[in-house]
């Protein structure tokens, strides 16, 4: 489980990349076009066709290739902090080897046989998709996501506007204060007052076993189960 600190770290990280550190990764995506085509075999003078540029559009995706103009689009958004340095390199190369076998191979499929080995020539593996996790963005708002959107998003909601950012705050930090062997009170209507242990802290729940259970009895003494943390609290 992740202190205030630490999730108010992944905050300040959840911001697109700025024009300077831009500048930066395109000269290194520039350097890594280069050494990939010395690599596969191609010639050098192929990386001055390619125009490579970065813009925060991308929050799904790592990168783009266009044919037409022969342009690599690489994101500038949260998603590229994300991803290591092995998987930008690897987002770049994809990206180029879907340029180069489209000039090699017209009709080949987008991550066909031709580009499978295009891209493997040039010493990366094939993969179709990146593993970089997402974070969901509304497509009918241009609203730059705040510090409460990303809290929202930790607590499983789409957003959070400015009006409830303190109560999403306080539900986070209500979150991060569980610890395994905590002593907890688990309520759910009809009277029911469950004293139980924490067995493991979980994502969006706590997994529990019952100590003493009051009223409803829905979980006997040393039954395992599973709390929602806005049902539960701390009492030792």
């Amino acid at each position: 489980m992740k202190t205030i600190s630490q999730l108010a770290q992944d905050v300040t990280s959840e911001a697109p990349l700025t024009p300077a550190e831009q500048l930066a990764e395109l000269a290194t995506a520039r350097q890594i076009v280069g050494e990939a085509l010395k690599i596969g075999g191609h010639p050098a003078t192929l990386s001055h066709r390619i125009t490579i540029t970065m813009g925060p559009q991308l929050t799904s995706t790592m990168g783009k290739a266009r044919y037409s103009t022969q342009t690599i689009r690489l994101s500038a958004s949260p998603l590229w902090r994300r991803a290591s340095p092995k998987k930008r390199r690897n987002t770049v190369v994809h990206e180029l080897a879907h340029l180069l076998t489209r000039k090699l191979h017209p009709r080949a499929a987008a991550h066909g046989r031709e580009w499978k080995s295009v891209m493997a020539g040039m010493g990366e593996s094939p993969k179709r998709c990146h593993s970089v996790p997402t974070v969901q963005t509304s497509r009918r708002s241009s609203r730059r996501p705040t510090s409460a959107d990303f809290l929202a998003q930790i607590l499983g909601r789409r957003s959070a506007s400015p009006a409830n950012a303190a109560a999403v705050t306080e539900r986070v930090q209500h979150r991060a204060s569980f610890r395994v062997g905590d002593v907890v009170m688990f309520g759910k209507g009809r009277g029911e007052q469950t004293r139980a242990r924490v067995e493991r802290v979980n994502g969006k729940s706590l997994s529990l076993v019952t100590l003493e259970a009051r009223g409803y009895d829905r979980h006997p003494a040393g039954s395992k189960f599973r709390a929602s943390y806005a049902l539960v609290r701390r009492i030792g």
